[in-house]
């Protein structure tokens, strides 16, 4: 597997522009044509609104069995996992064209260079030499959407498996951890909270509803519930080990209300978000707000205009990551990482949100390793390096013998 195919992939990656309200099917295409060049079985999953699209493919290597149904008998195989959009450039200080892969040194600059096109092309670039060998368990590879806005297309992808599509054994989603393995990462959900008062001169008060300060009171009851996310029936204390910070967070992002200063503002609505750690329930903390508005908020606002009403949606639902660092994709994956130079920290865990747990949620044990830092993920003259691609073409090198070679290679388990 040469760097140069790799460069060549990554610059053609980059020129399509999958920010995520932008159509990817036409990286999906060209992705599809190349796998299926390889030899692999490639299964497009296109999305309702017919623009975007997962991606799964499976390479048998040299040792195919005929009848593609043996594979699906029982989970089988590693999955390589990526997704395809990316972030907007607008407001950003870009000083190179973004959607054209530019090479300085050691850098490549662009778009998604680091998070996570460079994984998606060195996967690409491994894929014929793959399909050559005598492959034991297959190489699956999953291509998804709109991950970046809430990891909303692979829950699709992942509902066929078992059904249109065989289930992997193993996964690694290859997310910018400048290739050390991460076992554990913190979930996300996304809540839009609205209020209904009711409009009025700021001169009276009492005859309406401010739904801004409506709104405002209930900010402060979220960050006070906030507070007790990680006490009690939370995880025990070893949970937080790794994470920065170690304690789950909850952010408000988003506020508007109001029309003018002098009129009571007959709406208003912010967007708030949880990270819990693994083992912390985070839709609790919007059942317990919409309690505490039920009992304490609206009797008192209903009383002055029956009409006012709190109303709280979910937007974005993805779950923590919390595989054990003795599970056999942990022992594994921290092997080929070593092997291709990279030391590897134990337990080491993130505090971004992947499709990572949403894979492990549906049985498919899972960690998080690619290449690049995750400090170049979304900003501005994005890059990655030349060494990492390498080291990830390395890593996936040696995930390819195991996946020969299963048993001689796998870790030992028990006594």
């Amino acid at each position: 597997m040469a760097l140069g195919d790799a460069l060549g992939h990554l610059a053609e990656l980059v020129a399509f522009d999958t920010v995520s309200d932008r159509p990817n099917l036409p990286l999906i295409r060209h992705a599809a044509e190349l796998l299926e060049s390889c030899g692999a079985e490639v299964h497009v999953l296109t999305a309702p609104d017919g623009v975007h699209a997962n991606l799964f493919a499976t390479l048998h290597g040299s040792r195919r069995r005929g009848v593609t149904g043996l594979w699906r008998a029982q989970p089988q195989g590693l999955l390589l996992s990526g997704h395809t959009d990316v972030v907007p450039v607008r407001g950003q200080a870009w000083t190179r064209s973004p959607f054209a892969m530019t090479r300085e040194g050691e850098r490549m600059y662009g778009r998604g260079t680091a998070d996570m096109k460079g994984f998606v092309a060195c996967v690409l670039a491994s894929a014929r030499w793959l399909s050559s060998l005598p492959l034991r368990e297959p190489v699956h590879i999953a291509l998804s959407y709109d991950e970046e806005v809430g990891c909303r297309g692979v829950p699709a992808l992942i509902e066929a498996l078992g059904e249109r599509l065989p289930t992997p054994r193993l996964c690694v989603v290859g997310e910018p951890t400048s290739m050390r393995v991460v076992t554990a990462h913190k979930g996300i959900s996304v809540h839009e909270t609205r209020v209904v008062g009711a409009a009025g001169h700021s001169s009276a008060p009492d005859a309406g509803v401010n739904a801004v300060h409506v709104a405002a009171r209930l900010i402060a009851e979220l960050e006070r519930l906030a507070g007790e996310l990680d006490v009690g029936d939370g995880p025990a204390s070893g949970a937080a080990q790794g994470f920065e910070p170690p304690r789950s967070t909850f952010n408000v992002g988003v506020f508007d209300g109001g029309t003018a200063v002098n009129v009571l503002a007959p709406s208003a609505r912010f967007v708030w978000e949880v990270r819990p750690l693994p083992g912390v329930a985070a839709h609790a903390l919007r059942e317990r707000l919409a309690a505490w508005a039920e009992a304490e908020v609206l009797p008192g606002l209903r009383a002055r205009h029956p009409s006012a009403r709190v109303e709280i949606s979910d937007l974005v639902q993805a779950p923590p990551l919390h595989t054990g660092d003795e599970a056999e994709i942990a022992q594994l994956a921290r092997r080929w990482a070593e092997a291709a130079g990279v030391e590897q920290p134990r337990g080491p865990a993130a505090s971004f949100a992947t499709e990572a747990g949403l894979f492990d949620r549906a049985g498919v044990p899972t960690v998080i390793c690619g290449p690049g830092d995750i400090a170049q993920a979304h900003q501005p003259d994005e890059f990655i390096t030349a060494g990492q691609l390498q080291t990830c073409l390395d890593f996936l090198a040696q995930a390819a013998r195991w996946c020969a070679q299963p048993e001689a290679e796998s870790p030992r388990t028990g006594a």
